[in-house]
């Protein structure tokens, strides 16, 4: 298909691992903090390199009840996105499992006229991009 993507900007299960550590490390103990310091820089390498493909108009990371925890989108599109967005994941997820028990929802993408919304979810975290997929 004209314009679309074979593959999505990002590694599904690098990033996603990386946030789950650095949440879980600034949760933990003091004596892991250079560890968390360490994570953080890597997600937020893995963040700003996810922003820089072209067509990328916001990366949103939120928990599974869908408040925000990290994005570059404006507050409201933040609050939207996520609410909405971890609800459909969760119907996905839900559909996939009462398919097939042993399953699970490992990505979804949504494409419309004007936007594509991919969406890797965690056990956690749900890692949302939103890119413009007329660019050629």
């Amino acid at each position: 298909r004209k314009g679309a993507s074979a593959t999505p900007p990002w590694s599904v299960s690098g990033p996603l691992n990386a946030i789950s550590s650095v949440i879980c490390v600034f949760c933990s103990d003091a004596a892991d903090k250079r560890k968390g310091e360490t994570m953080s820089t890597e997600v937020e390498e893995t963040l700003k390199r996810i922003q820089s493909h072209r067509g990328v108009k916001g990366v949103l990371i939120c928990n599974s009840e869908g408040v925000p925890i990290r994005s570059n989108l404006p507050a409201e599109d933040e609050q939207t996105y996520s609410a909405l967005v971890s609800q459909l994941a969760m119907k996905a997820n839900n559909v996939v499992r009462n398919l097939d028990e042993a399953d699970e929802l490992t990505f979804l993408r949504i494409r419309s006229k004007k936007h594509e919304i991919m969406i890797a979810p965690d056990k956690e975290f749900l890692l949302i991009v939103i890119q413009n997929p007329n660019l050629e």
